[in-house]
C-alpha cells in the first residue's frame, strides 16, 4: 500500500552511519557529525525483490582509506566526511554503488524509541556495569522487556560481554528489528510523518523528505522475513599481526554476501 503517495522504483543503496558525538560541538550542528562512525550499515532497498538487506560493518574493520593509508573504517568520516566514508566503503565492498548517505548523531535512538512508546526486546542475560569514560550506567534484567529510549541506548552500547563489537552489532540488529515491528503498529502509522520531522534534527542526509517517506513506506509494507540483516564476515586480528585491534575481512565471505544479498 502506498500510504504517503511516494513509491520506490529502483534499488537504492544507502550508507548509514551513527556518529560519535565529538566534544565541544553543539548538539546536531554540522560539526557534531564529524566524529568517528560508531555504527556503519550499508542498506539496500530493492523493489524488484521486495526486500531490504542491511550489512553491518564492524567499526574496527581494517581498510585502505584513500589518501590516508591503512586504518579503521570508522576513521574515514572523521578524516574526510561523507565523501571519504562513501569512497572507503565503496572500495571495500567491491565497488558497490552508494546512492545516498544518512549520518545519525547520538541521542537519535533514544528519542525515536521514546516517540514510539518503547520497543520489545529480549535481554539475553543481566547487563550491568558502569563505564565512567562514557558516563554510562547500565542495568537491565534478562527476559523479554518493553524498554524505553534510555534503556535502548544502554542495550545498544553495552560492551561488557565476550563478543565485543560483534555482540554490540547483534544487539543493534535486534533493536532495529524491534523498531521495525513497532513502526507497523496501527497506532503509530498516522504519526509517522510527524515522527520523521522530529527525528530530522538528528540526521544529516542527502535524501529529500519525500525520498525518506518513500523508503519508510516501502519498509512498512514488508514482512519481517523480507528484512535481511547480515554482518561483514571476518575475524579479530591477533597481537602478532598488529598493534591495534582490527576486524580483518574474510574476502570470500564478503563476496558471497554481496552476491546473495546486494543485487546490482
Amino acid at each position: 500500500r502506498d500510504r504517503f503517495g511516494y513509491k520506490l522504483t529502483r534499488p537504492v543503496n544507502i550508507l548509514v552511519m551513527g556518529i560519535d558525538r565529538t566534544e565541544d560541538t553543539e548538539a546536531n550542528s554540522l560539526e557534531s557529525f564529524q566524529g568517528r562512525s560508531d555504527t556503519i550499515l550499508l542498506v539496500q532497498f530493492d523493489p524488484k525483490t521486495s526486500s531490504i538487506s542491511s550489512l553491518s560493518i564492524p567499526r574496527d574493520t581494517e581498510v585502505e582509506i584513500p589518501g590516508f593509508g591503512r586504518g579503521k573504517i570508522n576513521e574515514a568520516n572523521y578524516w574526510g566526511g561523507t565523501e571519504l566514508a562513501r569512497q572507503t566503503v565503496h572500495n571495500t565492498l567491491n565497488k558497490i554503488p552508494i546512492h545516498r548517505y544518512v549520518r545519525v548523531s547520538s541521542g537519535a535512538f533514544k528519542e525515536l524509541v521514546d516517540l514510539l512508546g518503547g520497543v520489545d526486546v529480549l535481554i539475553p542475560h543481566p547487563m550491568s556495569y558502569i563505564d565512567n569514560t562514557q558516563q554510562l550506567k547500565i542495568d537491565l534484567s534478562p527476559g523479554w522487556q518493553t524498554i524505553n529510549g534510555e534503556q535502548a541506548d544502554q542495550f545498544a552500547r553495552y560492551r561488557s560481554d565476550a563478543y565485543g563489537d560483534i555482540g554490540r552489532i547483534q544487539r543493534q540488529q535486534a533493536l532495529i528489528e524491534a523498531i521495525q515491528k513497532r513502526l507497523q503498529n496501527p497506532n503509530i502509522l498516522p504519526r509517522l510523518p510527524q515522527i520523521i520531522r522530529v527525528m530530522q534534527k538528528y540526521i544529516d542526509t542527502d535524501l529529500s523528505f519525500n525520498e525518506i517517506l518513500s523508503l519508510v513506506n516501502f519498509g512498512l509494507n514488508l514482512e519481517s522475513q523480507q528484512f535481511k540483516m547480515v554482518t561483514l564476515p571476518g575475524r579479530s586480528s591477533t597481537g602478532e599481526e598488529t598493534y591495534s585491534s582490527y576486524w580483518v575481512i574474510d574476502e570470500i565471505g564478503r563476496d558471497r554476501i554481496l552476491a546473495e544479498y546486494f543485487q546490482q
